[in-house]
């Protein structure tokens, strides 16, 4: 790590106003008394010298001996204990630098880096990859009590929707995130000003690094050593995948939180979904793409159609394009659902698709529903779309705990019949069950099997003699129905 002068200068003789007349590139790589010879003057030293007068002189000079900073001060201390004390306070900064070597060299996680970074600048840190999710954040208790934005950081690791949108109105958001430099930012939505120090990958910018004015000014020597630091993350993040610099809706942590965790909190959920529009008694449905090829730009793309289908929230998790859907009207989910299949056979996708849904806060109950069907039944197949409806029986055969339970739920008189068929060559089973598929419907149900209806009421007065239950309890119907379903997938 280098240490500016600006940085060490401010500790030492430098006023913030002088200081911002100091160039944030010169730094120093030691400090000692003025030499005797002009000769043995050497670049990145700090001398210390008195003058007849009494007053305490720190000069540098660069490489050609020419004199590149000057300042003259009152003698606070003999120039001997000023010496001291300057390395004393240059010593620390050395010591703090060692320690960040250290942990580069044994692969340290962000978490560690931040916890010496607030060490260093005296002010909380926290790291966030190009959506505003946190990565690394000063989880220190009294920051959480100082301001409710930091407590939402620190609990639910990325920066709120709200938060986000009103960056945007003030276009706050925009400067952050096309500023190249570090700065320091004096924001309308935040209560602190803050220094900015954008994470750059392949020349754009991929994320920030964050120091917080809670404890100390932020001062020009402050922002220099920020960028020092910024300097190392941006070497450990060039091969880290979570530092794409790719879309950012602002919503994708929110619901990202809501599909795996479920957030409960009324005012957190009202807060957050206002700002989209939503309503969290609204109607909601999920799906989820997996798309054929594991592409970051193909996944974008999908995103960005997914965006133009009944205002989609597409965010990109787990290497699959999940959309929440928010549904103004109860009959745009079929519309939804023709849309998306339609859509899986035009990009080669595979998609799930959850039931329709009341309550935002339901979500991840329903997301759930839109993982067991694709992983069941859509991931073998590059075009294949399928909803939960769609599946809802094979996951309830699933659910049961053995065969031997399915085989006792049973109605038992089915496979009488389906005996009795088999012996004699007759089709009372597949009768049953069109007639209730027909909703006992006596003209529907003679036409669905080419037969008189004479024929199909003969066999009905066979069947209610042949059957262990009343066809007229609603129970008793339910229950032949799914096991007539069993016995057609047990085969």
């Amino acid at each position: 790590m280098n240490i500016p002068l600006i940085t060490i200068g401010e500790e030492l003789f430098l006023t913030p106003e002088e200081s911002k007349n100091i160039s944030s590139g010169i730094y120093i790589q030691g400090i000692r008394l003025f030499p005797s010879e002009k000769e043995a003057l050497y670049p990145h030293l700090l001398y210390l010298n008195q003058n007849i007068n009494g007053s305490i002189e720190f000069e540098m000079f660069d490489h050609e001996k020419q004199l590149i900073f000057s300042k003259s001060i009152s003698p606070i201390l003999p120039l001997a204990d000023m010496l001291n004390l300057c390395l004393v306070i240059f010593n620390e900064y050395v010591e703090l630098g060692n320690r960040l070597k250290e942990m580069t060299l044994k692969n340290a996680g962000l978490d560690e880096y931040i916890t010496v970074f607030s060490e260093i600048m005296g002010n909380p840190v926290y790291i966030v990859d190009s959506t505003y999710k946190v990565l690394a954040i000063d989880e220190s208790p009294i920051y959480s009590e100082m301001s409710a934005i930091w407590r939402h950081l620190t609990t639910y690791r990325y920066l709120s929707y709200d938060i986000i949108a009103k960056l945007r109105e003030t276009e706050e958001l925009s400067v952050l995130d096309n500023t190249p430099i570090t700065a320091i930012v004096n924001s309308d939505v935040f209560p602190n000003a803050f220094i900015n120090c954008p994470l750059l990958k392949n020349g754009q910018v991929a994320g920030h690094l964050f120091v917080v004015g809670y404890n100390k000014q932020i001062t020009p020597g402050k922002i220099a050593l920020a960028d020092e630091l910024k300097q190392i993350i941006e070497k450990i993040i060039q091969n880290n995948i979570s530092f794409l610099s790719t879309r950012n809706k602002g919503y994708e942590n929110f619901l990202i939180h809501s599909l795996t965790d479920g957030t409960t909190e009324p005012a957190l959920i009202h807060k957050q979904l206002s700002t989209l529009g939503w309503d969290e008694t609204g109607n909601y449905t999920v799906a989820i793409c997996q798309p054929a090829e594991d592409n970051i730009l193909y996944y974008e793309n999908i995103c960005r159609l997914l965006e133009k289908t009944y205002d989609g929230k597409p965010l990109i998790y787990n290497k699959q394009v999940i959309c929440v859907f928010y549904l103004t009207k109860v009959q745009e989910y079929r519309k939804i659902a023709d849309i998306l299949e339609n859509f899986s056979m035009k990009e080669k996708l595979s998609i799930a698709m959850s039931d329709l849904f009341s309550g935002f806060e339901n979500l991840p109950w329903y997301y759930k529903q839109a993982q067991y069907t694709l992983l069941h039944y859509c991931m073998n197949e590059p075009d294949y779309f399928s909803t939960y409806s769609d599946r809802c029986m094979e996951y309830f055969l699933s659910s049961c705990p053995s065969r031997k339970d399915l085989e006792m739920f049973c109605d038992p008189s089915l496979k009488m019949l389906d005996t009795y068929d088999k012996k004699h060559g007759t089709e009372y089973l597949h009768t049953l069950k069109t007639f209730l598929l027909n909703e006992r419907n006596i003209a529907i149900t003679a036409k669905s099997l080419h037969i008189h209806r004479n024929t199909l009421l003969y066999r009905i007065e066979r069947l209610n003699n042949m059957l262990l239950s009343d066809l007229d309890q609603e129970q008793n119907r339910l229950r032949i129905q799914i096991s007539l379903y069993i016995i057609e997938n047990q085969k």
